[in-house]
């Protein structure tokens, strides 16, 4: 009865074992053997070799693994062969599609596979999809890839291929999706794809392509994805803008666009608000742009990340960024603006961005309050502003964040009562630390919160406390912010472990400086001041010294220091 089957399909099951090779000695008749994502392993029977009649072999997703058997290439009724993703090893045989070959996909991605990729692959006139992509083959790609007139995909990515993309590439005009990732390839000609009107995804990343980067891509109107991630591109330098950004307005039907870790060395221009209003994916990072963002870039409707971070940007957030949306919805799902110089206020809009998840501003130079809109925010789990210059209170509208799980605004100069709902029992001490004057419950290591009115306005005992940082700022010249102070080594532990016989160590210089009875009588004065500031900023409130007392210690230390001048004759 086996003796004439045509079709075995044992797809997506749990089997195990070997393929017993009396499979295919008894059933010639067979014209399509699929069994992909098994557990099936050893190698594959050369047995295969008497399926005359098969036209589609599919055994991806196993564990079959040593040599392809070369007979497999010489059945020339095969259309299709799929052995993506097992542990298959060796090389090609250099002679395969010598024969006539009815060979349309040709899928060996994702196994252990060496050596050259043999010039006769591109013989087999009839292939619309070649995939070797995540193996290890070297060399570089034959021309002969040019004669491969019907390919509609290559994907030749993750390998060890070396050398020049060669020109014939770029004469496949039914190329739709090119993916020569992660190689160390070259090219001298940038010109190579802009015949390619077909082309629709095009990934060169991670390879070795320098000099500028080719307007030509613009010519490429069917692009919908553009990775030309980590190489050593460069915008042309007769201009300020990047010169691509405006040519890929041409494109109106790109998605995807990430040109991160290419030294581009320009700026943003205004056409950036005139790309593909599909633009769903924005990746410039660590590219050295400068200049503002500009706010046209809330054009970009449909935007669901755009990363911006390690860059030289300068300015402000554009209010303009809370027009990003699906539709009706305001939907994008993470901005990233770190690490950037980018000044003034957290625009209030950004809190219109109702479904985002990911929010990271850190690293700039952010000023002004915490916007309460953020609190609209429902869908953010991420939320990182640490290392700005924000200031004011932090906002109780984020209790309402119940899916934060990430939250950072550690190293700016926020003051008041850290709120305890929602989310914020969950948060660590990291998240706060670096901004003295927070106050809140044991666990947060931060002073207690008596001090505090019902709406956060600070009282006399808090005003204490902050003016005792603010001495310790001004006779260390450190603020609480400098990069020097992490983990639990703040500005007052650091104060508080120089007393009393290492004041040298932490006291500006600049006080230290005359004669030996000068600067020791400036040491007496400086230790007593950093005691007092200690004792302003007391974690308990009810250990702080009163303002009174404050005024009449500084009074006693100033009087001090007049006697000593005196008797030593430094006035």
């Amino acid at each position: 009865m086996l003796s004439k089957l045509q079709d075995l399909l044992l797809n997506n099951n749990s089997l195990v074992g070997t393929i017993p090779s009396s499979l295919f000695t008894n059933i010639t008749t067979l014209e399509m053997l699929m069994i992909e994502s098994n557990f099936f392993e050893g190698s594959i029977p050369e047995e295969t070799g008497n399926l005359s009649n098969l036209q589609i072999l599919s055994m991806g997703h196993n564990q079959f693994s040593g040599a392809i058997t070369p007979v497999i290439f010489n059945l020339s009724s095969l259309q299709l062969i799929n052995l993506q993703g097992n542990l298959l090893s060796g090389s090609l045989q250099v002679d395969m599609c010598s024969h006539p070959s009815k060979l349309e996909v040709l899928n060996l991605g994702s196994n252990q596979l060496q050596g050259h990729i043999p010039s006769n692959l591109y013989k087999c006139k009839e292939l619309r999809v070649l995939s070797l992509e995540r193996n290890k083959f070297t060399g570089n790609t034959a021309k002969e890839v040019g004669s491969l007139s019907k390919i509609m995909e290559i994907f030749l990515g993750g390998n060890n291929l070396t050398g020049e993309i060669p020109l014939e590439m770029g004469q496949l005009l039914c190329l739709e999706r090119l993916g020569l990732e992660a190689n160390s390839l070259t090219w001298t000609h940038p010109r190579l794809y802009h015949n390619a009107s077909k082309l629709t995804v095009l990934d060169l990343s991670y390879n070795s392509f320098f000099g500028f980067v080719p307007d030509l891509l613009g010519n490429l109107r069917s692009l919908r994805k553009l990775n030309m991630a980590n190489n050593f591109l460069t915008s042309k330098s007769s201009s300020t803008d990047i010169s691509l950004f405006s040519s890929l307005t041409s494109c109106k039907r790109l998605e995807y666009l990430r040109f991160d870790g290419n030294p581009l060395n320009g700026s943003l221009p205004i056409s950036v608000g005139n790309l593909s209003t599909s633009l769903q994916y924005f990746y410039v990072t660590d590219c050295r742009i400068k200049g503002y963002i500009p706010r046209e870039i809330g054009n970009l409707s449909n935007l669901i990340g755009l990363i911006l971070q390690k860059n030289e940007l300068t300015g402000t957030v554009p209010a303009e960024i809370g027009r990003l949306k699906i539709g009706n919805l305001k939907a994008p799902i993470y901005i990233d603006l770190s690490s950037n110089q980018l000044s003034g206020d957290i625009p209030a809009s950004i809190g219109n961005l109702k479904t985002l998840a990911i929010l990271s501003l850190s690293g700039n130079r952010l000023q002004g309050n915490i916007p309460q809109s953020l609190g609209d925010m429902i869908g953010l789990e991420f939320l990182n502003l640490s290392s700005n210059n924000l200031s004011g209170v932090i906002p109780k509208s984020l209790e309402k964040l119940l899916n934060l799980k990430v939250f950072n605004v550690s190293f700016n100069q926020l003051q008041g009562e850290i709120p305890n709902g929602g989310q914020f029992a969950n948060f660590s001490p990291q998240s706060f630390m670096g901004n003295e004057a927070l106050c809140g419950s044991a666990q947060m290591q931060v002073p207690r919160c008596r001090e505090f009115g019902s709406k956060g306005i600070v009282s006399v005992r808090c005003d204490v406390y902050s003016y005792g940082i603010l001495l310790m700022e001004t006779f260390t010249r450190k603020k609480p912010t400098d990069e020097m102070f992490s983990g639990e080594m703040n500005l007052k532990n650091w104060v508080k472990q120089s007393l009393p016989d290492a004041v040298t160590q932490v006291a500006d210089v600049h006080l230290l400086i005359g004669n030996e009875e000068r600067s020791e009588a400036n040491k007496e004065c400086i230790t007593s001041i950093l005691k007092l500031a200690l004792e302003c900023s007391a974690d308990s409130p009810e250990e702080r010294v009163g303002m009174k007392d404050v005024l009449a210690n500084l009074k006693k230390i100033q009087l001090k220091l007049k006697d000593t001048e005196q008797r030593h004759g430094l006035v």
